[in-house]
């Protein structure tokens, strides 16, 4: 068992996992043909494979679920967070069993979940401790973690993650093509059996 910083993004349409990690972990890598883009469409990086892994709490072996398709990245993001949280941010979440316990530090994120394994981090009712002027903190099934700005951040770097897949351009023409001549010879076709 291996623990790992994850980054939550239910926005992203994949989820990734570093080559560092994939390799520290030992997961199997599987070739991949997809392009992953982010902010405006721009090229993120290139895809190091696609692995699979199991998933469950720092603190116990349950629940547990799997994730197929994970991407392979050589860098998911900067550090996060980008600096050291406030110690008001400990302080007021201290009694709580964090999904990382480190989690006001900046640190190397490992992986990240997106929209596709999202709905299994979360748990039918989850409860969510509001303070104002902090973040919040909610219950997951990989403990509680804490989500939202804090008061007056305007100094902190800001930092935005969604990426998502494309199909690479090859594919994309091949596709093109085959559809292209199929059409070519159904013409040819029809004019013959008009003459």
């Amino acid at each position: 068992m291996h623990q790992v910083r994850i980054l939550l993004d239910s926005g992203s349409q994949i989820s990734a996992i570093t080559t560092d990690c994939a390799t520290r972990l030992g997961l199997k890598r599987n070739k991949s043909h997809v392009e992953v883009v982010g902010l405006s469409q721009q090229p993120v990086s290139k895809v190091k494979g696609v692995t699979q892994c199991d998933f469950f709490p720092l603190q116990s072996e349950q629940p547990r679920f799997k994730a197929n398709n994970v991407i392979i990245l050589s860098q998911i993001t900067g550090s996060m967070p980008t600096c050291s949280l406030p110690a008001t941010v400990r302080t007021r979440y201290q009694h709580l069993v964090l999904a990382d316990p480190e989690f006001d530090q900046p640190g190397t994120v490992d992986m990240l979940i997106g929209g596709d394994l999202y709905p299994m981090v979360l748990q039918s009712k989850a409860d969510i401790i509001h303070t104002p002027g902090l973040p919040s903190a909610m219950h997951t099934n990989l403990g509680w973690i804490i989500v939202g700005s804090i008061k007056d951040s305007t100094a902190l770097p800001l930092m935005s993650l969604t990426i998502s897949t494309v199909p690479v351009l090859n594919e994309t023409l091949q596709r093109f093509w085959n559809c292209s001549s199929t059409l070519d010879h159904r013409r040819r076709t029809m004019r013959g059996v008009v003459l």
